[in-house]
């Protein structure tokens, strides 16, 4: 997905059209998310608030997984 992201937000920054020209610092941020843990702990704690409808407590979810992008 990382890979997706920052190929396509480099043949964005190539392109004729503004509207794809504006999504590179997005697609840009969402692949920094994804290396560095922040989209994966998020999403644990969404997952949590749609089974039990509620926020987790402090030291509740997992750490996010070892991600060998990550430097």
């Amino acid at each position: 997905m990382v890979e997706f992201a920052e190929g396509l937000a480099e043949g964005y920054t190539k392109s004729d059209e503004e509207w794809e020209r504006k999504q590179v610092p997005a697609l840009r941020d969402y692949a920094v998310s994804i290396v560095n843990g922040e989209l994966e702990a998020y999403l644990r704690g969404y997952v949590l608030w749609l089974v039990e409808r509620r926020q987790p407590r402090e030291g509740e979810l997992p750490e996010p997984s070892e991600n060998p992008l990550r430097s």
